[in-house]
This record gives C-alpha cells, sequence and structure tokens, in this order.
C-alpha cells in the first residue's frame, strides 16, 4: 500500500517544486505566518514483499517488525540532523517510515527539497470523544442477575457449573468470514429450532450433529445437522498460510466435539 501510495506521489508531482510535495492545508495556513505540526513521509518506504513467504504468525510478525525499524533507522538520519540544526522537533516512526516536526513554511519547504522527502503531510488533530464515567443504576443492575436470566433459570445451570464450556462461537474480525452465505448457515440454526420444537431425544440430537451424514440412509435434514462440526470461522485475510489454518480449524471441531 505503501509503495503505491509512494509512486502515486511521484506521478502526481514529477518536478522538483517543493510547494508540490507540500499539503494544500499546510501551504494555505503556513503562508498566514502559522507554524504547525506536520508529518515528513520518507521516499523509501521498507520492502515487506517477501515476507509472504515466511511461515507462522510470530515469525511473520517479528519479520515485519524488524524490516520496518531497520529502514527507519538506516534512512532517517539526514532528515533528523536537519531538523536538530533547525532546532526543530522530530519524533520518528517506522510503520510509516515518517518523521513528526513542528515548523512555519520557510522549514516546510526545505525539507520538501531534501532528496529524502517524498512529501509533508498535514498532521491534523483527531477529536476524541470524552470517557463519562457512569456510576448509575445501568451499571447497578448488571452486578446481580436481571429479570430475563432469572425468568429462563440460566442461573441456576450456572450454579451447577455450566458456563458455556465448548459453545460453538464465532469471530467477526477484518478477514473473517463470520456469516458466510455460502456456508448455509441459516439451513443449521432452522435445524436447530426444529430439533428443540419437535422434543427429539438428546441422544438422537448428538449423533446428528456429530455425524448425521453417515447414518443410513441419512436424510437432509440429518446433512444439515453435521454443520455443528463446519460451524467454525474462516479467514482469508491477506499473508495468511492456508496449511496452518486448516490444522487450526481441524483443531477447533476437535476441542468443541470432545
Amino acid at each position: 500500500m505503501i509503495t503505491w501510495f509512494l509512486l502515486f506521489l511521484s506521478f502526481m508531482f514529477p518536478n522538483h517544486d517543493p510547494d508540490e510535495r507540500i499539503a494544500a492545508s499546510l501551504l494555505s495556513s503556513g503562508a498566514e505566518g502559522q507554524s504547525l505540526s506536520f508529518v515528513i513521509i520518507l521516499k523509501d518506504q521498507a520492502d515487506l514483499q517477501g515476507v509472504r513467504s515466511i511461515h507462522g504468525k510470530e515469525a511473520k510478525a517479528q519479520k515485519v517488525f524488524s524490516l520496518l525499524q531497520e529502514k527507519a533507522q538506516a534512512t532517517q538520519g539526514p532528515v533528523i540532523r536537519f531538523l536538530e540544526q533547525e532546532g526543530a522537533m522530530a519524533q520518528s516512526f517506522y510503520l510509516v517510515n515518517a518523521i513528526r516536526s513542528y515548523g512555519d513554511l520557510d522549514l516546510m519547504r526545505r525539507l520538501a527539497s531534501l532528496p529524502q522527502v517524498a512529501y509533508l503531510a498535514a498532521d491534523s488533530p483527531v477529536q476524541v470523544s470524552e470517557v463519562v464515567e457512569d456510576n448509575g443504576p445501568v451499571l447497578r443492575e448488571f452486578q446481580s442477575v436481571t429479570w430475563g436470566i432469572a425468568r429462563i433459570q440460566a442461573d441456576s445451570v450456572w450454579a451447577m457449573g455450566y458456563t458455556g464450556q465448548g459453545v460453538v462461537i464465532g469471530g467477526q474480525d477484518t478477514g473473517y468470514e463470520w456469516d458466510n452465505p455460502a456456508k448455509g448457515s441459516h439451513e443449521y440454526r432452522d435445524y436447530l429450532i426444529r430439533a428443540f420444537n419437535d422434543d427429539i431425544g438428546y441422544d438422537q440430537f448428538l449423533k446428528e450433529q456429530l455425524a448425521g451424514d453417515l447414518l443410513p440412509d441419512a436424510t437432509i435434514e440429518q446433512r444439515i445437522a453435521t454443520g455443528f462440526n463446519r460451524n467454525h470461522t474462516t479467514t482469508h485475510e491477506t499473508g495468511v498460510v492456508d496449511e496452518e489454518y486448516r490444522v487450526e480449524y481441524v483443531v477447533d471441531r476437535l476441542e468443541t466435539t470432545s
């Protein structure tokens, strides 16, 4: 993503006019004599393409971290020394090879003229809503069993030691397919509702969910029941190692079943 961003910048700003490497908001505010906070994005960014071939999340993350830090340490020196000579602040970043600083338009123009610099972006403030501490009745209500939980006698089940162990859950996250229509999960949910409404025996309920497709002359309903074993989350995030996650899926099924 960073590489494409830099290619875009080089296409948009082919000449060496420093103003064309400075964000418009910085130019307009700087022209009024204001000193501003800005981010200096360097041309030389870490190349992470080779990381895709590394197996294992931990090893991959460590390699990415090392490459990003090494690139920042190897390339930011000239710009930081320039800022120090000008008496300006320099805050180093490495996820994007960049440096945050503060100064007037003259300083920004001289920075934009440096060969290491790709672009000066505005360091726009982000407004965060103030966290309000609320100790009102709504919070106190959840310190005890609410009427809905008591009505279905869930607290009695909890007291027996059943607190949700082994329940099939779904993970909702970037890259996760937690409601993939291709899974037909709605059909499995419909099966559960019909099973409860028909009050089928617990032994039959277990058999159909664990091995309904292996029963003699299995019906469509019994085959759908085995969706229990396939109701885990899957992920297609960039960089995922297919074999690693195939094993995780199998382990997830085994742990849930056992």
